[in-house]
C-alpha cells in the first residue's frame, strides 16, 4: 500500500510538473510570437513613414488618377484610402497596396515613364514587390491623407482645375483662379480642405504640410494555432518634409 500511495503522488507530481511545464513553454512562445509580430508590423510602418517624410505625397495619384492633368475625378481624401503613393524628386511614384493571396503582405510597384503602370486596383502582379516580413499576415491596410486638398498643386489655368465647373464664374481668368461665393447667395464652390475668401471671393489652397496616418492590422507570428497572435491594428502619424510652396 506505502509503494501504492507513494507512486500515486510521484504521479500526480509529475503530471502536475509536466503540465506547468508545458503551460509555461507555451506561453513563452507566444509571447514570442506577439514580440515578434509587433517588431516587424512596427517595422513595416517605419518603413512606410520613412518613405512619407523623404519623398512627397503624390496627390495626383489620388486627385487625378487618370493621368489627364484635370481634377474634375476629385476624390475626398478625408476618407481611408486603400494605398499609399509617394514621389521622389526624380519624379518616380511609388505604390504600395495591400495584396492577398495565401497571406495578406504590403508591396509597392515603382513607375517611372507610365502612370498607370502601378495604378489599382487592376495591376499585374508582377508589378509589386512585397515588402512585409515572411510571419506576419496583413489583414488590413488604411490610409488617412491631410490635407485633403493639394498643397503642391499650380495656379489653375482653366475651368477644369476648379471644383465646381457646372456652376457660373467658377473660374476667374483675369486673376487666375477658383472663384467662390460665400456672401450667401451660393454654396462655396472650393475644394474640401481650401477655404473660401470672403472678401476676395476666391478659394485658397490648403496651407498645411503634408501628413499621412497609417493604420496596418496584422496577425501570425507562429504556424502553431495556440501560439498564433490574434489581429492587431498598429497606427502612426508622419509629416513630409518636403513642402514646396
Amino acid at each position: 500500500m506505502e509503494v501504492v500511495v507513494a507512486a500515486s503522488i510521484f504521479s500526480l507530481v509529475m503530471l502536475l510538473s509536466v503540465s506547468l511545464y508545458a503551460n509555461v513553454t507555451r506561453n513563452q512562445r507566444r509571447v514570442q510570437s506577439l514580440t515578434k509580430v509587433q517588431d516587424d508590423a512596427r517595422f513595416v510602418l517605419e518603413t512606410l513613414a520613412q518613405s512619407v517624410r523623404l519623398d512627397a505625397v503624390d496627390y495626383r495619384a489620388y486627385l487625378d488618377p487618370n493621368g489627364d492633368g484635370v481634377y474634375a475625378d476629385y476624390r475626398n481624401l478625408g476618407l481611408a484610402e486603400e494605398y499609399l503613393v509617394t514621389t521622389s524628386g526624380a519624379e518616380r511614384r511609388y505604390f504600395r497596396r495591400l495584396t492577398a493571396g495565401s497571406r495578406g503582405y504590403l508591396a509597392v510597384c515603382l513607375a517611372t515613364t507610365n502612370p498607370n503602370f502601378c495604378n489599382t486596383p487592376g495591376s499585374p502582379a508582377g508589378n509589386f514587390r512585397d515588402i512585409t516580413p515572411a510571419n506576419i499576415n496583413i489583414t488590413a491596410f488604411r490610409v488617412f491623407i491631410a490635407p485633403s486638398s493639394d498643397p503642391y498643386a499650380p495656379s489653375p489655368q482653366a475651368v477644369t482645375d476648379c471644383y465646381s465647373q457646372s456652376a457660373p464664374n467658377t473660374y476667374d481668368p483675369v486673376r487666375g483662379v477658383c472663384a467662390c461665393d460665400s456672401a450667401g447667395t451660393g454654396p462655396p464652390r472650393c475644394f474640401p480642405g481650401q477655404t473660401c475668401d470672403a472678401t476676395n471671393r476666391l478659394c485658397v489652397r490648403a496651407n498645411a504640410q503634408p501628413r499621412v496616418t497609417i493604420a496596418i492590422t496584422s496577425s501570425g507570428g507562429s504556424a502553431r494555432l495556440q501560439e498564433s497572435v490574434e489581429p492587431r491594428t498598429y497606427q502612426t502619424t508622419v509629416s513630409s518634409r518636403i513642402f514646396r510652396r
